[in-house]
């Protein structure tokens, strides 16, 4: 996986990937945008298990602890597709961090997200018409 291949190359061998090269922040607010967490947020996450390895970049470091709570306020978020919750609870296990300590950021709850045919989010009225159509 790329996330893991880049982590390993630099937070593992306690070098930073620098906000002008990779925005993460960006990166998850641009994927939730458009309909595409259910990539970014996999890739994200295999890079910052990487900071378990790390002497600089493991909790309680802030610019970890930022992106974390990014992935956590995501976390809650009604409809989300399991898997991508599942990323973020299998990334807080692997970091030996309890989702709940986690500060959680408020960026998503003031943008506006487009649910209906987007691959981020469940559809209960598309469950129940393929349960119709069976």
């Amino acid at each position: 996986n790329l996330g893991s291949w880049l982590g390993g190359v630099t937070l593992s061998k306690n070098k930073p990937i620098l906000q002008r090269n990779l925005d993460f922040k960006q990166l998850l607010l641009d994927a939730y945008d458009k309909g595409r967490l259910i990539a970014m947020v996999p890739f994200v996450a295999k890079v910052l298990e990487s900071c378990s390895n790390s002497r600089i970049f493991a909790p309680p470091n802030p610019w970890t602890m930022q992106v974390l709570g990014l992935l956590a306020a995501l976390h809650p978020l009604n409809d989300l597709k399991l898997n991508i919750k599942f990323e973020v609870e299998v990334l807080c296990k692997n970091l030996n961090t309890d989702i709940k300590d986690l500060r959680a950021s408020s960026v998503f709850e003031q943008r506006p997200v487009k649910k209906e045919g987007n691959n981020d989010w469940t559809s209960k009225d598309s469950a129940a018409v393929a349960k119709l159509e069976a």
